[in-house]
């Protein structure tokens, strides 16, 4: 036996694969059926057939490497009823597998003639080696007892709608034929009495002769289905007739030798012979064949011709449609099962996942080993990738409603905790551009955390329609503020002291940040008014009421010390950069108390009232446009607001060193500029503040 079969192990059994009932009906079995299954490579079937108590199944049982196996019995009953195969398939190859089928006998007195053909037609049609088995040499009675291949044209037909298929026709369906004979005890030699071999035996044998026409014509069937065929002699297997009995009871090796040899030689021939069975130049697999099968039985239980078409085009197409199965179950078990519990993710990842389940899956439709250009073949595959994309679309659109919930989940989180929160307060936002900047790094934050194909669509339609309503919103509510102090501005305004031409004032330099005294040149129509200034100066001369101050006694030729006291009289609280006039000792506010105060973000002076005076002397103020921010002040960021409006503030700088100077002194402030004459020293010289005038 070739040492490429595996050993058999002691589960191994035979297991009826068609039972024929006593009507003649064919019963495909479930446990045969499943073992065939199993089988998704190529497959060779080797069946036997012949006059029952031939020894039929003790050449399979060698075949197996078996002594006992398939049952061999003494009595003139048959053993085997219908078909069977051998539970464990032999290993040939990886994707190669032989299956071994023994027949019931043909000739039993159970059995009726149609039985018999039923029998031997199944045999040949699922066979890819046929073994037929008999006794002595092929004489008359051995042609005569294979006169049911006169029959199987007339029982098996090739192709759909065929009345008669010749038997040329039916060849090439037809498996490979050796006819063995048993206790053959003749010598190989021909006419001449030259030696030949086993075919050439057999070849003779065939030749037609004259006289014997139908004989004749089995000769001929035999010649025309069976293209590929050999011939096998074996002796007897023991001298003994009493021995024959019981010969599957005896050792191989106390059978002869003669025998053995034989039986040796018929195991190589046998196997170096094997050829997967094929219709249509495809080789069949274990599913192909059990369809193959039941398509068989179906046509004899209906009292049909088996076709060997029809029923191959069926297989075909059950095949077709198992790989279709089986290939659309492993994409949905390699991405759709999988990937739904994943999403969302970037489509790019999603497409990716996609092809290589695809192509596993494809692979795994390819393995059919179906001829790719059958029509049959392309439907079925068409009708694959539709499935497929039918699979993929779903997972698609999962993938899109997932992304869209995951985005405007991160979207509305990002947007109630950096922006709507801000929104609420009053003032939080300033101007549009700390707005932007928000927005800015929302947008930032969103595009790292945001997942999957809707990420810019949320972005550019939810995220867009939020920016513009919060735009909107602050627009709204600094232009509240506005009006608020453009309102507090007229009312100031309407109660701001008026001024004649002539009249010295103080007059803020906006230049300069300084306060500088000057005398009304010009009163304009729209109320502002153009100063001179004292030291001629000729810039920023057109000035609000805002940025100028009523003196008590304008008139220039009073003295300056007795002037500048007055001044000093009238601004109060003022913080040591305003140095053009002198500081003097903060006022004492009470609450109720309307205040101008410096804004410490902007430096601007902005009108409030004191809430509350604190325990450390400083000063709790509600702002008048309702800002929350920035109330608690000392008394060096308020001024009282004369006639209620409040006196443009001079900013902070920083004084540069200078002299000391006492009062009476002629000094310039600069190179080429007018002397002037020190007239008073403020009550913080220390800190080098003078009264001085021109």
């Amino acid at each position: 036996m070739p040492t490429a079969l595996r050993k058999v192990s002691p589960s191994d059994g035979p297991v009826q694969l068609i039972r024929i009932d006593d009507d003649g009906r064919c019963h495909l079995q479930e446990d045969a059926a499943n073992v065939l299954c199993g089988l998704r490579g190529k497959l060779a079937v080797v069946s036997v057939a012949g006059i029952m108590r031939t020894g039929k199944s003790f050449l399979l049982n060698r075949l197996l490497g078996l002594q006992k196996g398939f049952d061999i019995g003494p009595s003139v009953n048959p053993c085997t009823k219908g078909l069977w195969m051998w539970g464990q398939p032999r290993e040939l190859d990886s994707d190669y597998h032989v299956v071994f089928l023994d027949t019931e006998g043909l000739g039993s007195t159970q059995r009726t003639a149609s039985c018999d053909m039923q029998i031997f037609s199944l045999c040949i049609l699922l066979s890819s080696f046929f073994i037929y088995n008999s006794m002595g040499a092929i004489d008359e009675q051995a042609i005569d007892e294979l006169h049911l291949v006169l029959h199987l044209a007339r029982h098996i037909h090739a192709k759909s709608g065929s009345g008669g298929t010749g038997a040329s026709e039916l060849s090439e369906y037809f498996p490979s034929f050796l006819w063995v004979l048993r206790d053959f005890h003749l010598k190989l030699v021909d006419d001449q009495r030259k030696p030949i071999n086993e075919k050439e035996y057999l070849e003779n044998a065939l030749k037609n002769i004259p006289g014997q026409e139908e004989k004749n014509k089995v000769r001929e069937v035999i010649k025309d289905l069976f293209h590929t065929r050999d011939c096998a002699t074996l002796v007897r297997p023991t001298e003994q007739e009493d021995d024959l009995r019981h010969v599957q009871q005896m050792s191989y090796e106390a059978l002869r030798p003669q025998f053995r040899t034989g039986v040796e030689a018929f195991e190589s021939k046998v196997y170096s012979s094997l050829k997967p069975k094929m219709i249509d130049g495809m080789c069949i697999s274990g599913p192909m064949f059990v369809q193959l099968a039941t398509e068989y039985c179906k046509a004899i239980n209906n009292s049909a011709v088996p076709n060997i078409q029809s029923s191959w085009t069926a297989v075909v197409q059950h095949q077709l449609r198992i790989c279709q199965r089986d290939a659309v179950q492993v994409y949905r078990t390699k991405f759709s099962d999988v990937i739904l519990d994943k999403l969302p993710m970037e489509q790019e990842e999603l497409r990716d996942l996609h092809k290589a389940a695809k192509a596993e899956a494809a692979h795994v439709f390819a393995a059919s080993n179906l001829d790719g250009e059958d029509p049959r073949f392309e439907e079925v595959r068409d009708e694959f990738h539709r499935r497929v994309k039918q699979l993929y679309e779903h997972v698609q659109a999962q993938n899109l409603e997932a992304s869209q919930k995951l985005c405007k989940e991160i979207a509305e989180e990002l947007y109630t905790t950096r922006i709507e929160k801000k929104l609420t307060v009053r003032g939080d936002y300033p101007n549009l551009e700390q707005l932007t900047l928000d927005w800015e790094a929302l947008q930032e934050a969103y595009l790292r955390r945001a997942v999957g194909p809707a990420k810019t669509e949320v972005l550019s339609s939810w995220v867009f329609k939020r920016m513009t309503e919060s735009v909107q919103r602050v627009g709204d509510a600094l232009q509240v503020g506005a009006d608020e102090r453009f309102g507090f501005m007229q009312q100031n305004l309407s109660k701001a002291e008026t001024y004649a031409v002539g009249e010295l004032v103080m007059a803020f330099h906006i230049p300069l940040k300084r306060w500088f005294t000057a005398k009304i040149a010009e009163v304009r129509v729209d109320g502002s008014y153009v100063v001179d200034w004292f030291d001629g100066d000729e810039l920023d001369r057109t000035k609000s009421a805002t940025e100028l101050m009523k003196l008590k006694d304008p008139t220039p030729e009073n003295d300056e010390e007795e002037l500048l006291p007055n001044l000093s009289s009238q601004v109060t609280g003022e913080q040591d950069g305003f140095s053009g006039l002198p500081p003097t000792t903060y006022k004492v506010y009470k609450v109720g108390d309307k205040v101008q105060a410096r804004y410490s973000t902007s430096g601007r002076w902005y009108t409030g009232r004191i809430a509350r005076v604190q325990d450390d002397g400083s000063y709790l103020l509600n702002w008048l446009d309702g800002d929350n921010r920035d109330r608690k002040k000392t008394g060096a960021e308020l001024k009282a607001v004369p006639g209620d409006f409040a006196v443009p503030p001079e900013p902070e700088f920083e004084q540069e060193p200078r002299d000391r100077f006492k009062v009476g002194v002629t000094a310039a402030p600069e190179p080429e500029l007018p002397y002037i004459k020190i007239c008073a020293a403020g009550p913080t010289q220390k800190k080098g503040f003078l009264f001085c005038g021109w």
